[in-house]
């Protein structure tokens, strides 16, 4: 559930850095306000509810070969090379599971410190502007909107409220009617509704700063439309420029507020006398398509990594472990096997028809329980190219699971090479490795002589790899020849 949440707040935060990246080189210069406002608004909506649609957040399983064994999915030739992960990560998962799950959760507790203090900021905000009008003076209430006198604030609007500041009283008739004028424009085109979900989007995508770029666009946006609806309406648009630089040094209000004010006064002033943009660049707008379609790529592209990451533990045909509390297993069948019976592998696998069906649960019984699992039963007993290929057939709430052996002939120690020493002694590593030329090959004693290496003290534990490099069979013999490469870096 953590994990689902922090995946969506990175896809919207990546929709978001597009979104502002596609307005900040196309868009923001254009005199096309309307536009500009439905752009950011809508392009903020995109970008929040894309990662939620059914058909982007569902993805069709990765094939994937097991990871859990130390060595897996080795074919049966002459001349490979296969890098053993190492010991920290092959032989305990599940610290590895948890280390991620640690850090997961740090990430939401990080995320959730920044989301709680900007929700209080923001309900404090709203609280002080209900205080402001409780305490403030009515003087006129108009067709949609009632405006309120204060000294604490600079003259703003909050949804059909206007606050002027009590040094309004000093304009001229004309002066005042221009600022009510304003403030009302705002009011009725419902520019707080913009700035409400802004706000909220800011709280709960604290961390993105293009978000921020966008609310603070949006702001400028709303002044460009008021400022040129205002200038028309008066038919003045040099005597409205001399009355914003007038009140230019009004100090800033709440962020919730429409401001007649602000610190953009100036590029509020060049964008008033700014000529209109020609109509054709309205098809800079069109570029909202591909940003469209990259934000959906990006959802697809993170969702698909997560799905990837997920699976790269799961044999090829298993289902989800949400599946596994819906579904019962009908039946268990087994190919290819000649070293165990069909009874002794479903004894050895823990499930029966009738049981549950757990894909993580039948995963861990293949190749994950550290010498209890099913291949380390066959790799135990020399079968180096020992592999199982799951497949799953569903009817209904029904599950017939089918499970391919390929045990491969056995193998023995051909040599062991150990690369990587320089300043130790050979003879005190082959000690500890304790797999002498010509042993049978048997997954336990790699597993020993990697945490042996990595106990030891003298070469990096996360380093230890090992190599098995197949020469060929030796003649009379069923046997293949592998040479154990030990690859390690002293500390």
């Amino acid at each position: 559930m953590i994990n689902d949440f922090l995946l969506y707040l990175v896809q919207v935060s990546a929709g978001l850095a597009l979104h502002s990246l596609v307005y900040k080189v196309f868009l923001e210069k254009l005199t096309f306000f309307e536009w500009n406002r439905f752009y950011l608004v809508t392009g903020l909506f995109a970008c929040m509810l894309l990662p939620l649609v059914p058909a982007l957040s569902v993805f069709s399983v990765f094939d994937h070969t097991p990871q859990g064994s130390v060595i897996s999915n080795m074919q049966n030739t002459t001349d490979f090379s296969l890098r053993l992960v190492p010991l920290s990560l092959s032989t305990n998962p599940a610290a590895k599971n948890a280390f991620a799950g640690t850090f997961m959760y740090f990430l939401f507790m990080v995320y959730m410190s920044g989301l709680i203090y900007k929700s209080v900021l923001l309900i404090r905000s709203l609280s002080f502007l209900h205080k402001l009008r409780k305490n403030a003076t009515l003087v006129r209430t108009g067709h949609f909107y009632k405006i309120y006198t204060q000294n604490i604030q600079p003259t703003f609007s909050f949804r059909k409220s206007i606050f002027l500041h009590a040094d309004s009283a000093r304009l001229s008739k004309a002066e005042l009617e221009q600022v009510i004028l304003h403030e009302q424009t705002h009011i009725s085109q419902y520019h707080t509704g913009d700035i409400l979900l802004f706000e909220i989007a800011l709280a709960v995508f604290w961390f993105n700063p293009c978000l921020k770029y966008m609310a603070e666009e949006l702001r400028k946006t709303h002044e460009y439309l008021v400022d040129r609806h205002v200038s028309v309406v008066t038919n003045n648009t040099v005597g409205y420029g001399e009355l914003l630089v007038k009140l230019a040094m009004q100090h800033s209000g709440t962020r919730l507020a429409h401001t007649f004010s602000d610190s953009q006064i100036f590029s509020r002033i060049k964008m008033l006398t700014k000529p209109k943009t020609n109509p054709m660049q309205k098809f800079r707008f069109f570029t909202i398509v591909p940003m469209l379609a990259l934000i959906v790529t990006v959802v697809f592209l993170v969702e698909g990594c997560k799905s990837e990451n997920d699976d790269v533990s799961r044999p090829q045909g298993l289902g989800t472990t949400s599946q596994s509390d819906k579904q019962i297993i009908s039946s268990i069948s087994w190919e290819g096997n000649k070293k165990f019976t069909d009874n002794e592998l479903t004894e050895f696998l823990g499930l029966r028809p009738g049981d549950p069906y757990d894909s993580l649960g039948m995963d861990r019984q293949l190749y994950g329980l550290q010498g209890k699992d099913i291949a380390a039963r066959y790799m135990n007993d020399g079968h180096i190219f020992f592999r199982v290929e799951p497949s799953v057939a569903t009817h209904g709430n029904k599950v017939d699971i089918k499970l391919k052996i390929y045990e491969g002939g056995k193998a023995r120690i051909g040599k062991v090479i150990i690369n990587g020493i320089n300043k130790t002694d050979r003879k005190i590593v082959s000690d500890l490795i304790s797999i002498k030329d010509g042993d049978g090959f048997t997954q336990s004693a790699l597993l020993l002589a990697q945490s042996k290496l990595a106990k030891s003290g003298l070469f990096k534990s996360d380093s230890i790899m090992i190599n098995p490099l197949v020469r060929g069979k030796l003649k009379g013999d069923d046997f293949t020849t592998v040479d154990m490469e030990f690859e390690v870096i002293e500390l």
